[in-house]
């Protein structure tokens, strides 16, 4: 068999497995009645009733992200299916039967499939969509003891006939190692790259004070005569109607420290998590900053306003450098509206905006603002 086809063979055969799993998932682990279920453990915990009819709806679109999984690896494998067929068509054997059965059965499960992926778009009748499933379920059903049949197949000419028929398929001509090696290493470059910055000293203190690992700072306040039952359920310690609070700081002057030595390094990773930490403890959309976050702001970075907003732009610039969805929709928002000391420019906008098109998630809430804008 040639280079192309084992490896659009086992790739068929990767995604059958991913589809079985989703399938199951979203059918048991992840069903209706699982997350229902969860919501009578949960819902009670704090405090929230929601009718049953709503609670159905939330299960149904908490199940949606599997489906939508195992949907868009539905129409992998019938692409890779297509192909494999392809090859199949222009080899000289063209006369054998389990290439066009499985090619069939594929089409015929793929094609059951769309009417209950789209059914949330179009109006679909209840009786179309019932037989759809039917034959899903069967299709699928059959498939998996076509596959595990295949396999027993394979393990029996293995031992009698055909010897090397198994290894064979694992068996690969020419370069094509070296490509797989250059196609992964490319792919997880930047996966790679995050993880040798996670294991910089700085950025990892940084994160435990961030986390109250390291550095808590504990005082204490007493309250004399408090009305309200919160003073109750927070005292550490009544004494005459005096209540004493046990209060734990986490020494954010040493995080920002850290994180600042990190960012010096070029990580973006502490980039990105202290460009968040900073522009949330300022009031940029005021001309005139609010006096008391100046205060805490100082207070818990250690440094004045003026090296503040210089260290939380460098911060955001080095992570929307390094395609932070977060970082690049707030630094296209600071230049549409000349805030945090960036002058205004609508070009500059744009490209950062576009950026989040083109890098994030098209339903995470940055692309979704971002679309907004552009248009």
């Amino acid at each position: 068999m040639a280079t192309a086809s084992k490896l659009l063979h086992w790739i068929i055969f990767l995604t059958f497995l991913g589809l079985l799993l989703t399938a199951v998932s979203a059918n048991i682990l992840f069903s209706k009645e699982a997350i229902m279920e969860s919501f009578n453990f949960s819902l009670p915990a704090i405090g929230v009733e929601i009718a049953p009819s709503d609670q159905l709806f939330m299960a149904r679109i908490e199940r949606r992200f599997t489906w939508e999984i195992h949907f868009w690896l539905g129409v992998f494998l019938m692409t890779a299916v297509f192909f494999r067929f392809v090859l199949f068509l222009r080899s000289r054997k063209r006369n054998r039967f389990l290439n066009l059965f499985t090619f069939f059965l594929i089409t015929v499960i793929f094609a059951s499939g769309l009417p209950l992926y789209m059914r949330i778009y179009f109006d679909i009748p209840a009786d179309i969509q019932q037989f759809a499933r039917d034959i899903h379920y069967y299709g699928a059903l059959f498939t998996m003891l076509f596959v595990i049949a295949h396999i027993g197949w394979v393990i029996y000419l293995e031992n009698g006939k055909r010897k090397g028929v198994l290894s064979s398929m694992f068996y690969f001509r020419g370069k094509f190692f070296l490509f797989a090696f250059f196609v992964v290493s490319g792919t997880f470059s930047q996966t790679l790259y995050a993880s040798e910055w996670e294991k910089d000293p700085d950025y990892q203190r940084a994160v435990a004070y961030m986390e109250g690992k390291i550095g808590i700072q504990r005082s204490s306040k007493t309250i004399k005569n408090c009305p309200y039952a919160k003073c109750d359920e927070v005292a550490d310690e009544v004494n005459r109607n005096v209540k004493t609070i046990n209060i734990k700081t986490k020494n954010y002057p040493r995080m920002v420290a850290h994180f600042q030595k990190s960012v010096e390094k070029g990580n973006p990773l502490a980039a990105k998590t202290l460009a968040k930490f900073l522009i949330g403890r300022i009031d940029y959309r005021s001309k005139i900053p609010d006096k008391t976050l100046l205060k805490i702001g100082e207070r818990d970075t250690g440094m004045g306003y003026e090296a503040y907003l210089s260290l939380a732009r460098k911060s955001l610039r080095m992570a929307a450098d390094a395609k932070d969805c977060y970082s690049m929709y707030k630094l296209a928002e600071f230049y549409r509206n000349g805030w945090m000391g960036f002058a205004k420019d609508n070009t500059v906008a744009c490209k950062y905006y576009q950026a989040v098109l083109e890098h994030c998630d098209r339903k995470s809430f940055f692309y979704i603002m971002s679309e907004a804008k552009v248009q």
